[in-house]
């Protein structure tokens, strides 16, 4: 079954991943911790204090987007840091790298699929090259895709999935080449 991670846009839509994570979890979440911290039942709440409770959340919901967004690096840039360590590295250390899966591990925290896909991406890219089964090590992310395509790289022309790496490709990534920085 293929699922469809979706990116953040301006109309506050939030991700989604197999229907684990969604911004209406993580904002019933805050909600829900807020009432708690103001003594607030939501069974028995008004519905004056509910929107009371709505718009305080929404506050915290905010400024828990913005505090994640501020170190985001764009994919280009990500990838040229990514691109480094595993030239500097080499292939067989990358792979084996436990700080790799705890990054990936990360980055699934604060919703940052595109940084986690494209390092799983990557991951598999290295395993297939060595003949060795793809890595399990998030078996619900290997069958996700970003819902729109992404250029791994800086391009002023419109890009062909096709025509990048197939394992990036298959999750709406288009890498042409991870040997090039």
């Amino acid at each position: 079954m293929e699922r469809v991670i979706k990116l953040y846009d301006n109309d506050q839509e939030w991700y989604v991943l197999s229907g684990k994570f969604s911004g209406d979890d993580l904002f019933t979440t805050i909600y829900t911790r807020v009432a708690r911290a103001n003594g607030i039942r939501l069974s028995s709440a008004s519905e004056e204090e509910k929107l009371r409770i709505e718009d305080l959340a929404r506050a915290e919901f905010a400024a828990w987007d913005e505090a994640n967004e501020r170190d985001r690096l764009t994919l280009p840039e990500f990838r040229r840091i990514v691109l480094s360590e595993l030239k500097t590295d080499g292939d067989l250390k990358f792979i084996d790298n436990a700080e790799i899966i705890q990054r990936m591990t990360d980055y699934m925290n604060r919703f940052w699929f595109r940084e986690a896909l494209y390092l799983l991406s990557l991951m598999d890219t290295l395993y297939a090259e060595r003949k060795r089964p793809r890595t399990r090590v998030f078996p619900a992310l290997h069958d996700c895709k970003l819902a729109e395509s992404l250029s791994a790289v800086s391009l002023s022309e419109p890009f062909d999935l096709a025509k990048g790496l197939p394992l990036f490709a298959e999750r709406n990534i288009y890498e042409p080449d991870i040997r090039s920085i």
